[in-house]
């Protein structure tokens, strides 16, 4: 059955290498074509796969792997093989996409034999066109399915509710554990709605808690939110300050912005902060003039412009930071809350 099923799949491949230009000769061999061996590997593959394998496969080929380019006609056949092969993942993609394509009561029986078996993804799914539709209350159970699977969406959809109470009794702290987790999950969308909680509702932390969060946040892949809870925490703490000079110095969580970096680390190393004092050093030796590019506006009032790196390297070394790696080690680390904005 499965090579009746992947004759269409071998025609596609047959009609992509006829309309393909010939390659350009070589002398002495063959001239290999982009993806070539990995596409042979792939049609070797494909007798003996699982549904879950054939699954794979398509994901990878959605949007290209390696040196083979996407190919969404062929991912959407082996989607369709798994499916038919009754892999519940697959089955909940192919009745979403029933779904949006119109074919309604299909896609959603698909979806609900998918969430019937536990999918995580085809639960949420579910929920979500049933409050399309209008039926929160039918939707609720499945977004508290999904929700304990750890998914992303529905960890954040359950925090909606919370936060509004729409269905359930209204609980912010409820919706910032919710939202945390959706964000702790890659659900980039939480992000917001966790920084919007704590502007309108929650209000803003301390500047102490806005640093611990922003180390849970930065250091937890979500560093855009982990930035935003540092630009509250900065004014009262150093370490903040430094972490920010860190972010834009990588581009992490905000544009690369070589003299915004410059600005934070030498602020903090000002007030004290022995790995921005370790990081103004070595900066310093390595462009001795780099304070000259920060215009007097943007010197901090605690020490003007010190640009003697042997100055900064002692303070650092006060405090035992000696190397790169203990001064970024310190920076990521737990603070101890005990703020020195002296010089």
């Amino acid at each position: 059955m499965r090579r009746l099923l992947l004759v269409p799949l071998l025609m596609l491949l047959v009609a992509a290498a006829a309309a393909s230009p010939p390659a350009a000769p070589r002398t002495g061999g063959h001239t290999p074509v982009p993806g070539e061996s990995t596409r042979r590997a792939l049609f070797t593959a494909l007798d003996t796969a699982s549904p879950v394998t054939l699954f794979r496969m398509a994901s990878l080929l959605e949007t290209g792997w390696r040196d083979l380019d996407p190919d969404s006609l062929l991912a959407d056949s082996l989607m369709r093989l798994s499916a038919a092969a009754g892999y519940p993942p697959a089955v909940n993609r192919i009745g979403h996409l029933l779904y949006l394509q119109g074919d309604t009561a299909a896609g959603l029986a698909m979806i609900r034999r998918a969430a019937d078996v536990g999918d995580a993804r085809a639960l949420y799914n579910l929920g979500a066109l049933l409050q399309k539709e209008g039926r929160d209350t039918a939707a609720l159970p499945y977004y508290r399915r999904a929700a304990a699977e750890s998914l992303g969406p529905a960890l954040m959809a359950l925090g909606d509710m919370y936060r509004e109470g729409r269905l359930v009794t209204r609980d912010l702290h409820v919706a910032d554990s919710l939202y945390d987790r959706a964000v702790l999950a890659g659900f980039p969308a939480a992000q917001n709605a966790l920084a919007a909680l704590y502007e309108q509702q929650l209000g803003i932390p301390s500047a102490d808690s806005c640093l611990m969060l922003g180390l849970r946040y930065y250091t937890g892949g979500a560093p855009a939110l982990g930035v935003w809870f540092f630009r509250h925490a900065a004014v009262g703490n150093a370490q903040a300050e430094a972490l920010l000079g860190d972010a834009y110095s990588r581009g992490y969580g905000v544009r690369y912005n070589y003299l915004e970096s410059l600005r934070r680390f030498y602020d903090a190393a000002c007030r004290g902060y022995a790995p921005a004092q370790f990081v103004i050093a070595e900066q310093l030796d390595f462009f001795p003039d780099a304070l000259q590019q920060l215009p007097d506006s943007l010197l901090p009032a605690a020490c003007g412009r010190v640009a003697d790196p042997e100055y900064w390297r002692a303070s650092a070394l006060q405090a035992g930071i000696t190397d790169a790696r203990q001064a970024a080690d310190s920076l990521l680390s737990t603070p101890n809350l005990i703020n020195t904005d002296t010089i």
